[in-house]
């Protein structure tokens, strides 16, 4: 499987190499850094080291809250512009101490909900301390989740919330979701 999926990418990569010499713009960036995210992506689920030998997508990092932030505005722009959704940032200087690919998988993954299944016109990216922790935020103004689906219950939901509160278990996030009308 490893090998199956590194062909490809590496493939992706040369290519967007050579996209990169004939123009270097902004599109040439965001699918760079979309090929890199994939990348990591792979390396997590198909590399299993233990944390002693070193599993980089386990690796406590201190990370720039608004990097975070940024990286996943330029990732899911296109696809919020083809919905009329507007992302919004709450400027931050916070860090937070974490492993940063299960982090990020785990906040485009509430992006790419939000984006896909909320039928939501804006969505904001926030965070705030909270004595000692920082709470990050994926808000939208969609039309939420019942009872059954936010468990995960509901026929059609997808495991979306399952697959990101087992991540927060597995690097010991606190996740939470909460559904309530305007």
């Amino acid at each position: 499987v490893s090998h199956d999926l590194r062909q490809p990418l590496d493939s992706l990569r040369m290519t967007l190499a050579g996209l990169v010499q004939e123009r270097s713009d902004a599109v040439a960036l965001q699918a760079g850094q979309a090929l890199d995210y994939l990348d990591e992506l792979a390396k997590s689920f198909l590399e299993t080291p233990s944390v002693a030998e070193g599993d980089c997508s386990s690796t406590l990092e201190t990370v720039p809250v608004g990097v975070l932030f940024s990286s996943l505005e330029q990732m899911f722009r296109g696809e919020a512009e083809s919905r009329d959704v507007s992302i919004r940032i709450v400027r931050t200087e916070l860090k937070v101490r974490a492993a940063p690919v299960p982090l990020m998988r785990i906040l485009a993954s509430l992006l790419a909900n939000a984006l896909k299944h909320a039928q939501c016109t804006r969505v904001l990216l926030g965070a705030r301390r909270r004595g000692d922790r920082v709470i990050l935020e994926v808000i939208d103004d969609g039309r939420g989740l019942d009872d059954a689906q936010s468990c995960g219950q509901s026929a059609g939901t997808g495991l979306g919330l399952n697959i990101i509160q087992m991540l927060s278990d597995q690097h010991e996030f606190e996740f939470s979701s909460r559904s309530e009308e305007l």
